[in-house]
């Protein structure tokens, strides 16, 4: 009985990779903390094996950065950025006829890369693996893998861009590998630049599509999801107020639009708008000095230390003052604050221990 109606219960809940759509974060599709996403390096390695189209047409980074590895050695550092950036502004131009905002074609590298937006659905993914297994009441471990994925970009205009990228995944049992359904994620974003070289995404959006057989087990009743629609309103006042007072900024959510289709249901949630600063090889540049600064600075912190032999903290002892004071110079340096008639030592070289800065 009581399993019973803790499976009525789990049924009506919003499942957790449900709300999970709602706290996607663009933030996170940017990974600026690893240095071979901010130098280019991944998105070098990324290009040639990532299909990529633009209005329609077929980059052809594959046949540019082969040509360029054929002619020159590899690049170094923020080399990789530089020519990524020559390449993607060229290409963009043969294509649109325009020239983009050189802040998209830096923010195209940073973002377009397996360490960045590719593969930026997965942790939603295994969210609903584990679902699954909680819903389904399954005796396996199922996990998402990566089938296909694939990028168009829309030049609206030279400082604006339309980024849809979708990612085709094959959730399979661990165990034997057999695949047990299919997931569709897609992403979706306009990209812009100012005068002040900020981009903004706007009008983000993520979705999943789930094929009907699976979505009619994972899911509760409609009338779930539509009664979570009409507390929205509701959540928006109550955080509104909360910010208030507590000074986190507000953010506004929107309802889930739930399409029905013959054999899919998918599910769409509207993200909020997110602006950052570009990566730029100046930047790129200005943080190597600052780390080699820092290095120096740390080197000859250590280089330069003395033990605290200073006036202040030795003490002034009775007696023979030119005796006391060879016998102070050959004793070890003491820790203690209590002050102590000095014992006469042999004469051996004081032993200082090293400080871990």
């Amino acid at each position: 009985m009581l399993t019973q109606l803790r499976n009525s219960w789990q049924r009506l809940r919003i499942p957790s990779f449900v709300r999970a759509l709602r706290q996607f974060d663009l933030h996170n599709t940017r990974n600026i903390q690893y240095p071979d996403c901010k130098s280019g390096r991944i998105a070098w390695l990324d290009f040639p094996r990532s299909p990529l189209v633009v209005n329609g047409q077929p980059t052809g980074f594959n046949a540019l950065i082969s040509s360029y590895n054929r002619k020159y050695k590899p690049p170094e550092d923020c080399d990789y950025r530089k020519i990524l950036h020559k390449m993607i502004f060229s290409t963009f131009k043969k294509i649109s006829n325009q020239n983009i905002s050189p802040p998209l074609v830096d923010e195209c590298v940073t973002l377009l890369n397996q360490a960045s937006l590719y593969g930026a659905s997965l942790r939603i993914l295994n969210i609903l693996t584990q679902d699954m297994q909680d819903r389904m009441s399954l005796d396996r471990t199922i996990v998402p893998t990566m089938n296909t994925y694939g990028t168009q970009i829309e030049t609206l205009s030279e400082s604006i861009l339309t980024i849809h990228h979708t990612e085709q995944l094959i959730l399979r049992d661990i165990e034997t590998g057999n695949p047990i359904s299919n997931i569709s994620a897609t992403i979706h974003f306009d990209m812009s630049s100012d005068n002040d070289a900020k981009v903004t995404y706007s009008n983000p959006k993520i979705s999943l599509e789930i094929p009907q057989d699976l979505a009619s087990r994972i899911l509760p009743p409609m009338a779930s999801l539509r009664m979570a629609n009409m507390l929205v309103p509701l959540s928006n006042a109550f955080h509104r107020i909360q910010s208030l007072f507590t000074g986190i900024p507000f953010q506004k959510i929107k309802p889930y639009e739930i399409m029905r289709k013959s054999n899919a249901l998918t599910i769409e949630c509207k993200l909020p708008h997110y602006s950052c600063i570009p990566v730029t090889i100046p930047d790129i540049a200005n943080q190597k000095e600052k780390d080699k600064q820092k290095q120096q600075s740390q080197y000859q912190t250590r280089s330069t230390f003395t033990p605290p032999h200073s006036s202040e903290n030795k003490r002034k002892l009775t007696g023979n003052s030119n005796k006391d004071s060879q016998q102070q110079q050959n004793q070890p340096l003491s820790v203690s604050a209590k002050i102590c008639e000095p014992k006469v030592q042999p004469q051996k070289n004081p032993k200082i221990e090293s400080r871990s800065l």
